[in-house]
């Protein structure tokens, strides 16, 4: 028996031990063959599919179809299946096709009659959140409904708004298996919930512990194209006119390019320091930012946009001792630079932004969930 299946065995007798009502069990890589499908029919309230991108295609055939299938492993005999999406419609077909021969019933957060708008943006708790109106009238397969108006989400975000409609089909779907399940603990249920990690802005408080005052910082583990977008999005949502610093590392067995086009097409940067932090408390499958730099002046150079790196006279003429000195080289063009410390990386473009006064600036640690596990890290340690 492997650690994962150790793991999940001393997971499934905790949940035991303590009598839960209802456990979540989050799939593994791909879940058709993965420790957690031990799971039967009769101990399985309702499968969920959120979505399907291209990561770990090596390991799961090589294309978006073989994940499907995957995926759809997890589908349960005469068990509801909840899909988030959207799916490409050929993908959908394939789930759709699996529920069938399972004889399961399929809600899909994209069926007619069920909707989510997101109506504005606020701050709570000196954080933004967006209020939203979710309602869900399913006549499909199965028969759902509620109505839940002016949500305050603290995950913001259309794909936010997006995952907290599949999880309402989800808690639908148990109600209509008689569990109690009233609209108001639906709402508290949204209201209350936030990942560690996913855009996640830092309190004013968190950002002088880093020692970066005023700062505003959102991290994020985005390390896939499909989430770089998503963040991207997220960001033009909340902060449409202000200024950009990026702090990126990733793992090394990530579409560097892919991730880099999508940050470098969705607006103006100033900067994008690219930087290294242990991956699961190794090097090993850590990318050096030498690497990273040159994928975003790869991704730069096939989307047209120009960019100061060294090797350049003008990026020599910008430090002085590792400090940026002069910004007037960088109009209209995005400054990469690299650094093997996160901590010095994130002074580097605090800085960047600084040098502009009366213009608000992002300071955005994305990349990986290790960086931003990083940042946190600082942070409990210097709390």
């Amino acid at each position: 028996m492997g650690k994962l299946q150790v793991l999940t065995a001393m997971a499934f007798a905790l949940f035991a031990q303590n009598h839960v009502d209802i456990a979540v069990i989050e799939a593994g890589l791909g879940g058709a063959r993965d420790a957690t499908n031990i799971i039967s029919s009769s101990g399985l309230a309702a499968s969920v599919i959120t979505t399907i991108g291209e990561e770990h295609t090596a390991a799961l055939g090589g294309s978006l179809e073989t994940i499907a299938m995957a995926k759809s492993g997890i589908i349960k005999y005469g068990r509801p299946l909840v899909l988030g999406g959207p799916f490409l419609p050929h993908i959908e077909h394939i789930l759709r096709d699996e529920a069938s021969l399972m004889c399961s019933q399929v809600v899909s957060a994209y069926d007619a009659g069920i909707r989510a708008t997101i109506n504005g943006l606020s701050m709570f708790n000196d954080r933004p959140c967006q209020s939203c109106d979710i309602i869900v009238q399913a006549e499909r397969d199965l028969k759902l409904s509620i109505e839940l108006l002016d949500v305050k989400l603290c995950m913001i975000g259309n794909h936010q708004l997006h995952n907290a409609l599949t999880a309402t089909c989800a808690a639908l779907c148990l109600r209509d298996q008689g569990w109690k399940i009233s609209d108001g603990s639906v709402r508290a249920g949204l209201e209350n919930t936030c990942l560690v990690g996913r855009t996640q802005f830092l309190t004013s408080k968190q950002a002088e512990l880093l020692g970066l005052p005023g700062a505003t910082i959102l991290v994020d583990g985005a390390h896939t194209k499909e989430s770089a977008k998503a963040l991207v999005d997220t960001i033009q949502m909340t902060f449409p006119q202000a200024r950009l610093a990026l702090v990126v590392a990733m793992a090394i067995d990530k579409d560097h390019l892919a991730f880099a086009k999508e940050f470098l097409s969705g607006r103006k940067l100033d900067s994008v320091i690219l930087t290294e932090a242990d991956v699961a408390g190794g090097k090993a499958r850590v990318t050096p930012a030498s690497l990273l730099r040159d994928r975003w002046i790869q991704a730069s150079e096939e989307l047209g946009i120009i960019t100061v790196h060294n090797g350049m006279a003008e990026y020599r003429e910008m430090f002085d001792d590792q400090l940026v000195t002069s910004l007037t080289v960088l109009e209209h063009k995005t400054l990469l630079a690299t650094s093997k410390s996160f901590a010095l990386s994130m002074k580097m473009a605090y800085q960047i932004l600084r040098r502009v006064e009366n213009q608000p600036g992002i300071l955005v640690v994305t990349g990986s969930l290790h960086i931003v596990s990083s940042v946190l890290a600082s942070l409990h340690e210097l709390s």
